[in-house]
């Protein structure tokens, strides 16, 4: 065994569950974190995926550790999360049927598009409004004291 990784797991082993707990969730937190501050400058299909999946986990291992978390607390970032979540979820789901509309051999110039399109730049719109004020309003560091994640 390598000595890093037997180093590694050594650590981990003196880690209480609480102190493990938390660990993850920060490390969770700070990649939303990271994929709000990418988001904001870019909403390709990508950046949005990687929102959803960053978001996802974290709200996964909130589920695992909630008996390490203040249960308001949690219930509150979770409802701010699945606000971001929901409107990421909007443009994907009009970034899917624009991929069904080319596969299905719609033109690039037919009503549908116009209005799939017209309907993600709506979708943008309020996904880039819900993760600014996000931002603005710093929420990851806000979410990591909701949530007593204290390092």
């Amino acid at each position: 065994m390598d000595g890093a990784l037997r180093s590694q797991r050594h650590a981990a082993s003196r880690l209480t569950l609480r102190q493990y707990a938390h660990e993850t969730l920060r490390s969770r937190l700070g990649r939303v974190a990271f994929e709000l501050r990418h988001t904001r400058q870019s909403l390709d299909e990508e950046r949005i995926h990687d929102l959803r999946v960053s978001i996802r986990r974290l709200g996964a291992a909130m589920r695992i550790f909630r008996d390490t978390l203040p249960a308001a607390e949690a219930k509150r970032v979770r409802g701010e999360l699945k606000e971001i979540m929901e409107q990421a979820g909007a443009v994907r789901e009009l970034d899917i049927a624009l991929e069904l509309a080319a596969k299905a051999g719609v033109a690039e110039s037919s009503p549908l598009v116009a209005i799939l399109r017209a309907q993600r730049g709506e979708g943008e719109r309020r996904l880039l409004e819900a993760v600014r004020s996000a931002w603005r309003g710093n929420a990851s560091l806000r979410w990591r004291e909701r949530l007593q994640l204290h390092a």
